[in-house]
């Protein structure tokens, strides 16, 4: 279940040289730019950084990890090969509406009180789903 994502968001339009908003040209379109160019625009920017990142020496990657994919470059080609997604929904009507979908994610916590089960002499008990194991 490991599933690595960002949340973005993308406006439906942009302002004019005239100073006045644009929707998309085409009506069937909820983004200002079509799905595809965003995931072709994505990857190339994150797999750049990525890149950097690793010669710079800013990735705390586990030991062995790079040696079991055959190393840095090997993995990256990899990752490169994979399918990325973009999921582009239908533009919120109200700021409103976009603070609850971002406050949903930016605002949540790594254990819920209602999976700590117990604490005693400094030690906590909680709650998991393993989905290894059929998600029990």
């Amino acid at each position: 279940m490991f599933h690595p994502h960002v949340h973005c968001i993308d406006p439906n339009g942009g302002i004019t040289n005239e100073g006045k908003w644009q929707f998309p040209k085409k009506e069937k379109d909820n983004c200002l730019y079509p799905a595809d160019a965003m995931k072709a625009l994505y990857k190339g920017y994150f797999m750049d950084h990525l890149k950097s990142m690793f010669q710079a020496k800013l990735l705390t990657i586990p030991i062995g990890y790079l040696e079991k994919h055959g190393g840095f470059k090997k993995w990256k080609n990899m990752l490169y090969r994979k399918d990325w997604v973009i999921f582009a929904k239908k533009t919120f009507s109200q700021t409103k509406h976009v603070n609850d979908y971002l406050g949903r994610y930016s605002h949540r916590v790594a254990i819920t009180n209602r999976r700590i089960k117990n604490i005693d002499n400094g030690k906590v008990n909680a709650e998991y789903k393993d989905y290894k194991q059929g998600a029990i």
